[in-house]
């Protein structure tokens, strides 16, 4: 199993996307954000799997960096400080253009994940979902923060099969590859989620009580002379497996990328470990407080029976618990 970064480092080096001010680089996340979150819903009404999903998803990431990385690089070249309104025609080009993207990611996903999809089912939920469609609310002004709540609006109707069809369906294979240019061909994209599952199997977690012959604390042992240590129970284990997933998938839908650039060993066991300690998704439940499970009981250090480095774990760890709580 390939256990490189979803976005590996050759995707970070784009200096431009961070050097541009922070009205532009709020724009610009929250353009991002927008059409992740839409790519998402598309790929639950298409009925995708988790890896299908997101390595749509990763695909789109790592066009968008080398993207604004262009778009910034010929900013600085030409040394020209646009007015507001060349501003806002310049982000909707940008929307435009990236929503073609975003399709064409999706449809590119579905091809490399083994889960075909029609390109025609792709256009019309690109078109009921607006993919395309520019934010007449958004005000070019406001510095916006990422974890902002996003609203998507579907259209009555998918659009109809007619010529503008026709010469949108050319846009997005012609879309496709120029993503895969930009990407120089690189569309492999590890899966964190179906490493979450081999961890949790290689490690035995989900397996229950386990007893060694070792003394406790206090000297003590079990009834029959071992001591009985506590892993977590299967239907535990299946709830950190659930928790991680979501997890996980929050961290896809983040404009930044910031947690995308682990390793994926290392991004499953934070994933895991955040899981572990009792971060939830659904609304409290009477007698839970405020929503969090009561934490679950891993061995301390448990990632470095799999060689991965503690500070590696708590940096992601970091990473994750940001994005989940926000």
């Amino acid at each position: 199993m390939d256990l490189r970064a979803p976005l590996p480092p050759q995707h970070l080096k784009t200096n431009g996307v961070f050097d541009m001010s922070t009205s532009r680089r709020s724009e610009h996340e929250r353009t991002t954000r927008h059409l992740l979150s839409r790519m998402f819903i598309s790929s639950q009404l298409m009925e995708l799997g988790s890896e299908a999903r997101f390595t749509g998803l990763v695909l789109f990431h790592r066009y968008v960096r080398h993207f604004y990385g262009l778009v910034e690089e010929q900013r600085k070249k030409r040394k020209i400080d646009k007015t507001e309104l060349e501003f806002t025609d310049e982000l909707k080009q940008i929307r435009q253009h990236l929503g073609q993207v975003a399709a064409a990611c999706s449809f590119l996903g579905c091809k490399m994940s083994e889960e075909p999809r029609r390109i025609r089912d792709v256009i019309n939920l690109s078109s009921v979902l607006g993919f395309s469609d520019w934010d007449e609310s958004m005000d070019i002004n406001r510095v916006y923060h990422w974890s902002e709540a996003i609203e998507v609006h579907e259209s009555v109707s998918p659009p109809p099969l007619d010529e503008k069809y026709w010469t949108t369906k050319e846009e997005i294979v012609s879309t496709e590859q120029l993503v895969l240019r930009m990407l120089q061909f690189d569309a492999l994209v590890c899966h964190p989620h179906r490493c979450v599952l081999i961890v949790m199997e290689t490690l035995g977690f989900g397996t229950g009580p386990k007893k060694n012959d070792q003394n406790d604390v206090d000297g003590n042992k079990c009834i029959d002379g071992t001591k009985e240590i506590t892993f977590l129970t299967p239907e535990q284990s299946d709830q950190v497996i659930m928790d991680a997933w979501r997890i996980l998938n929050e961290a896809s839908l983040d404009a930044t990328g910031g947690a995308l650039m682990y390793p994926v060993i290392v991004l499953a066991c934070a994933a895991i470990a955040v899981a572990a300690d009792g971060i939830t998704f659904h609304p409290s439940r009477p007698g839970e407080g405020d929503g969090r499970k009561p934490q679950v009981s891993l061995p301390q250090d448990w990632w470095r029976a799999l060689d991965v480095r503690t500070d590696e774990i708590e940096a992601a760890m970091i990473s994750l618990r940001k994005i989940v709580e926000s």
